[in-house]
């Protein structure tokens, strides 16, 4: 009788409560955005992983840490409003990263919120998140975007910072 209530429960949790779908990556291609074409630009030979944090309002790095690496490119199919913009010499556009924020409770209005309980599931306004992005050797600033609206912008000089603290 216990091994058919046992059974049950886990029928239901699995029907409530299902696994998130696989990950694959989209090709490691950095591309310009901002331009028509759509060669691929050559990637650094090494990537950088970074911590983080903010709200939908305002985003920052708060550790950043280099990988010996190439940037493996993020999630394939991943569409985002936010986005992590590397921008190099002559305000050229290196890379830009969509930031899958799903998981995190994106409403403007409940920053200062309780949390939201889907299910199985927990949404915070607070966003902390690993972010994988190529190193480029001459980024001058790494910039957090909604749509167009800058939302956050931390120097490469600072990133440089933090990688010599982990050493």
């Amino acid at each position: 009788m216990i091994a058919i209530v046992l059974m049950s429960c886990l029928w239901w949790l699995a029907v409530l409560c299902p696994p998130e779908a696989p990950i694959t990556t989209a090709p490691p291609i950095a591309q310009n955005p901002d331009d028509a074409r759509t060669e691929p630009v050559r990637l650094p030979p090494k990537h950088l992983v970074l911590i983080v944090q903010g709200t939908v309002r305002q985003l920052g790095i708060s550790h950043a840490v280099e990988k010996p690496t190439k940037w493996g490119g993020y999630p394939k199919g991943t569409a985002s409003r936010f986005a992590l913009r590397i921008i190099g010499n002559n305000s050229r556009v290196l890379s830009r990263i969509p930031l899958d924020l799903r998981r995190f409770d994106t409403d403007p209005d409940r920053i200062n919120g309780p949390l939201i309980v889907e299910c199985c599931k927990v949404k915070d306004p607070r966003i902390a998140m690993l972010v994988n992005v190529p190193l480029w050797p001459n980024a001058e600033h790494y910039e957090f975007l909604y749509g167009d609206r800058p939302i956050g912008t931390v120097s490469h000089a600072t990133i440089n910072q933090m990688i010599q603290e982990v050493r």
